[in-house]
């Protein structure tokens, strides 16, 4: 939970603009589980389904809408549960060159917004009232949307998996060289999307990790304090002015937003590794549900302006 969030006494001591790899006992520190574990909520406040409930209406999902859903089982985690994505592409429209996005949540586990799985549902079934994300899928666009990167974690209302990895900071941080990936889910997850871009000869273009709470967008970088490149900063701003546009919060690198360095994020493995713009949304404590309208207007202009090649 927001109050429940602190910095350690290292990294408050050193100074703002601190250019190195913060070490792993420097950055945020989340007092979490301090709430009834069968009380179904976790640090974000939100009242969670079963994992596998979730993945009974994904597949459910993927079996109504064939013609453009299908559930991939891309890996397993540590307890054995299915790691879960939702690819969403027109088959007739396959080709080399389309444009990718991935949307994820809850690789901290407690802190699921309750809007991840929701943002799967009205993009596959409500393609009518998004206009923008059908001109997307018409170019041979594929959407990856992981609801759960996390699930022994988000089953345990724990930030991190079962063996106590923050999956957020178990990603490679490819300009210094630093190879992390080590757990089963960031693993797999990694794997999976370079294997099936590859595959494709698709081009990521942005992904969008979904986080509790600040709340507000952050950029590149997270491993120190700088922007990312002057050649991307257009499109950046692009997508945080629409960010800004609907849901109205700050945007920025992590010193700027959250105000600590963390290292081995998705943020900066996939801008690095792709070029793609990886994006984190801190959303508000007692979730986001409540404003699906608004992320679903957020993302309808983000695929429009993929689509017109503005991004």
């Amino acid at each position: 939970m927001k109050q429940l969030l602190c910095l350690s006494l290292a990294l408050c001591a050193s100074t703002a603009r601190a250019q190195s790899v913060p070490p792993a006992s420097s950055d945020l520190r989340v007092v979490h589980n301090l709430v009834d574990g069968f009380s179904g909520l976790g640090d974000s406040g939100v009242q969670y389904q079963p994992y596998a409930e979730m993945e009974k209406s994904l597949a459910q999902l993927a079996q109504d809408h064939a013609e453009l859903a299908t559930l991939v089982h891309y890996g397993k985690s540590v307890d054995g549960r299915n790691l879960n994505a939702l690819r969403i592409a027109r088959a007739d429209r396959a080709a080399a060159g389309a444009p990718a996005v991935e949307v994820s949540g809850a690789i901290h586990g407690n802190e699921y917004l309750g809007i991840e799985a929701a943002l799967a549902q009205d993009f596959v079934a409500s393609q009518a009232a998004l206009p923008g994300l059908a001109a997307f899928l018409a170019q041979g666009g594929v959407v990856y949307v992981i609801p759960v990167v996390n699930p022994d974690g988000y089953e345990r209302r724990n930030r991190g998996n079962t063996h106590g990895a923050d999956l957020n900071r178990n990603f490679d941080i490819p300009p210094i060289a630093d190879q992390r990936l080590t757990e089963p889910e960031s693993k797999a997850l990694a794997q999976y999307l370079d294997g099936d871009l590859a595959a494709g000869g698709l081009k990521l273009k942005l992904t969008f990790d979904y986080h509790c709470c600040v709340p507000a967008l952050v950029t590149p970088w997270t491993y120190l304090d700088a922007e990312p490149a002057a050649a991307d900063a257009e499109r950046f701003a692009l997508v945080t002015q629409l960010q800004k546009d609907t849901l109205g919060y700050d945007a920025g690198n992590a010193m700027s937003t959250v105000g600590y360095l963390a290292a081995g994020t998705t943020v900066d493995y996939f801008y690095a590794k792709y070029g793609a713009l990886g994006l984190t949304l801190e959303g508000q404590y007692g979730g986001e549900g409540s404003q699906l309208a608004k992320h679903l207007s957020m993302w309808d202009a983000i695929f429009a302006a993929i689509a017109d090649g503005k991004i």
